[in-house]
């Protein structure tokens, strides 16, 4: 009997779902757009981090040997090591690519759903008992709840991609400044070994005038002690250029005693600049870009959460499992049910969603105060380090061009007289200490500059080549 009456269920259940069809259609049609689809967000955040997985391959490992060809002093190479293998920033990377992985979650449906049942107290009907029920459900949001989601998750993973921009800028930075910093220290360095060499021949002359009688003793114990002095200096500028030298790896992730040679010459060429330019790329540099992400990630979601005061709806089906009827030659006995149902949630907290999406208002505009705030910070940097930068060239010029070619001119004139008995001990070592002072202040100089160059491209967020230059800085340009 009841094989008899499967084509009685099959005609029965084509029936129940072609009266169901267009509520199963529209659900159908809701889920891939709402929930199977990616957003063109989700996709261009997708496209974003696949490229600088291709392009930026962390090491999984420190490496062994950082010389020859791995750190071969230049500048250039320093900062390729340092994206290779900085932890820090593959830190970041990761919680950029995690926040992509986290978009499909946001458009995500909810699970299906589904149940099964047995009727232990069998309902008897017409066409036999109810023995048991198997049933599916699928629940459907509102459809731009998804779509708003998965914006603002991606808002969300830009925002990482805009500090892992950031963070890659500033470590090139501080990459650029200790090198330079490492620079000055051997060039001071070779400077203080070429003054203690001048001591130790004027030390020699010393020597033989007092054989002669032409000095006296104080002159020659004038002339050790700055000797000892200058060699002092040097054993002190020897542990700095051993500290920095621990920096620049700890920065760069090279294995403990590597190699640091620094090959690169420095530009000191003055740079022409247009600071209009240079300002907007303050003001666009992704340390505060990331700020907009997030406050557009904030707005997303108070979107996203207004659709709470919107029904979701439910689609199920149910099967009912019947046994054959008590009585002989019954029609349709043993038939089994097939049921098709929708079912719409009622939203009751509308006050509830109300302060829920005023806190994420909220949030925006949290965000959209800091990046202000921190705007204002990075314009004020610009300028400051625009007069650093105007004040290392001057100092440059003012060293390089007028005083060091001044003091060594005396230096030489009171060494000669010194040498021919005509001269003191005393006006020599102060002479000589001058023209010392002053190359080193040269070196600092140059060295400023250098650094502030790097703060000024850190700013800007790009190479300063990188924008169109149309006049140069000018003393007293003010904001």
């Amino acid at each position: 009997m009841k094989n008899a009456n499967h084509t009685g269920r099959a005609k029965t259940t084509l029936l129940t779902i072609k009266l169901m069809g267009a509520p199963f259609a529209v659900c159908t049609a809701w889920a891939l757009l709402a929930g199977a689809c990616a957003t063109t967000s989700e996709t261009a955040s997708k496209k974003a981090v696949q490229s600088h997985s291709e392009n930026v391959a962390f090491t999984e490992h420190p490496r062994i040997d950082g010389s020859s060809t791995e750190l071969n002093g230049t500048l250039q190479r320093y900062v390729a090591y340092a994206m290779e293998n900085s932890k820090t920033l593959e830190a970041q990377f990761n919680r950029w690519k995690a926040g992509v992985y986290r978009i499909s979650r946001a458009r995500r449906l909810p699970d299906p759903v589904i149940s099964y049942a047995f009727y232990i107290s069998q309902v008897e009907t017409r066409v036999g008992p109810q023995r048991q029920k198997v049933s599916i459900r699928q629940t459907f949001p509102w459809p731009t709840r998804l779509s708003a989601g998965a914006d603002a998750a991606s808002a969300r993973s830009k925002s990482q991609q805009k500090q892992f921009d950031a963070l890659a800028i500033s470590i090139a930075t501080s990459v650029e400044q200790i090198y330079w910093r490492l620079w000055e220290i051997r060039e001071s360095i070779q400077v203080q070994k070429t003054h203690e060499t001048v001591l130790a021949g004027l030390s020699e002359s010393a020597n033989a005038l007092l054989a002669t009688g032409r000095i006296d003793l104080s002159d020659q114990q004038q002339i050790d002690l700055t000797r000892a002095r200058v060699a002092d200096s040097i054993s002190k500028l020897d542990e700095q250029q051993i500290q920095k030298e621990a920096e620049l790896r700890a920065l760069i992730a090279a294995p403990p005693k590597t190699p640091i040679p620094i090959t690169s010459k420095p530009n000191l060429n003055p740079v022409v600049l247009d600071e209009e330019a240079l300002l907007t790329g303050v003001k666009t540099h992704p340390s505060l870009q990331k700020y907009m992400e997030l406050a557009r990630s904030s707005s997303l979601e108070a979107r996203r959460e207004a659709t709470e005061r919107y029904p979701d709806f439910t689609i199920g089906l149910d099967w009912i499992e019947t046994g054959d009827a008590q009585a002989p030659a019954t029609p349709d006995s043993g038939k089994d049910a097939l049921i098709a149902g929708i079912s719409v949630s009622i939203p009751l907290w509308q006050r509830n969603v109300q302060q829920s999406v005023d806190a994420f208002h909220a949030d925006e505009q949290a965000y959209v105060a800091d990046g202000q705030a921190a705007t204002d910070l990075a314009v004020s940097a610009y300028y400051q380090t625009l007069s650093r930068v105007r004040d290392a060239e001057r100092r440059i010029a003012l060293y390089e061009k007028t005083l060091v070619p001044q003091a060594e001119t005396v230096f030489e004139s009171v060494l000669g007289a010194y040498v021919g008995g005509r001269g003191s001990a005393a006006s020599t070592l102060l002479a000589q200490q001058d023209l010392l002072a002053l190359r080193l202040q040269l070196i600092s100089a140059q060295a400023d500059y250098l650094t502030q160059i790097a703060a000024l491209k850190n700013l800007v967020g790009r190479e300063l080549s990188d924008v169109r230059p149309e006049r140069s800085i000018q003393k007293g340009d003010t904001p």
